[in-house]
């Protein structure tokens, strides 16, 4: 997570990222860390540290040994998710883009837009996922974390006109329940997705 970059940042490491990821951490992260700061003493051993690398829809690292590619597709959990590629291995690191179970935190998505993006990563030919939370998968987590988010926005569009307190006492997915292994829809996904629906 973005607070955690003064960590790699103290031992050296350049933080690499898209540029609205630094543009998000300008605006979004620096009061929070610095009030997190003066009651943790965690917060307080590391600055806060935004991006200083950044790109717009790619950049390559190769040492000639490893490859690696950093994507960027659109809008998904965030406005600057990326996806770094490692095309000989066909391993790809989604971030919290792409998680294994009941992890999707929805607040700064677009739903619409992550269905897409999610479908260009498909495109990589990745044959191992490493989600941001949950266990590594081989590369139908991809389609089952896509699937999610276009059955949720059809169980909310099919309840369209009804309170939103209705739509989330209805809110069903026994598929996303399967994956998860939970018993209770996410109801702030469901709020989500409905105030996306009906903007």
């Amino acid at each position: 997570h973005t607070f955690g970059s003064g960590v790699f940042a103290a031992e050296g490491a350049v933080i690499v990222a898209h540029e609205n990821a630094r543009k998000d951490y300008l605006a979004k992260n620096l009061a929070p860390y610095a009030a997190s700061a003066l009651k943790d003493p965690l917060f307080a051993k590391y600055a806060a540290r935004a991006p200083e690398l950044t790109f717009t829809d790619s950049m390559v690292f190769d040492d000639g040994t490893r490859r690696a590619e950093l994507r960027w597709f659109g809008q998904a959990h965030t406005t600057g998710c990326i996806f770094t590629f490692l095309p000989r291995e066909k391993i790809v690191f989604t971030g919290d883009a792409c998680v294994n179970g009941p992890f999707n935190y929805m607040g700064d998505s677009d739903t619409a837009s992550w269905i897409q993006v999610l479908g260009q990563v498909q495109g990589l030919g990745a044959e191992q996922v490493l989600p941001g939370h949950g266990a590594a998968a081989k590369s139908d987590l991809l389609e089952t974390q896509k699937r999610y988010f276009v059955d949720l926005r059809a169980a909310v569009g099919r309840l369209a006109g009804k309170p939103l307190d209705e739509v989330k006492a209805a809110g069903d997915l026994p598929s996303w329940k399967a994956w998860t292994g939970e018993k209770k829809m996410n109801a702030s996904n469901i709020e989500h997705v409905y105030k996306e629906l009906n903007r």
